[in-house]
């Protein structure tokens, strides 16, 4: 998967999968997805939102990957 075409993907108003939410979850917690690209990614999602199945796996995501809040 490319973390470009997936912001992309919700710049443009297109839902995201949830195995496509993990990975940018995972990516990000590991170090491999910097920060101007999460931040791109949730500018998209501020501006056109999440559908109530994006926001499970964005949920879903951030409590099995826990390392979200180790950050905090």
């Amino acid at each position: 998967m490319n973390v470009t075409s997936l912001i992309r993907k919700k710049r443009d108003g297109h839902a995201l999968t949830d195995d496509e939410i993990r990975f940018i979850v995972e990516s990000y917690t590991r170090g491999e997805l910097p920060d101007y690209q999460k931040a791109a990614w949730a500018m998209a999602v501020c501006i056109r939102g999440m559908d109530a199945d994006e926001t499970a796996a964005l949920t879903d995501a951030m409590l099995q990957d826990g390392a979200l809040y180790r950050d905090l």
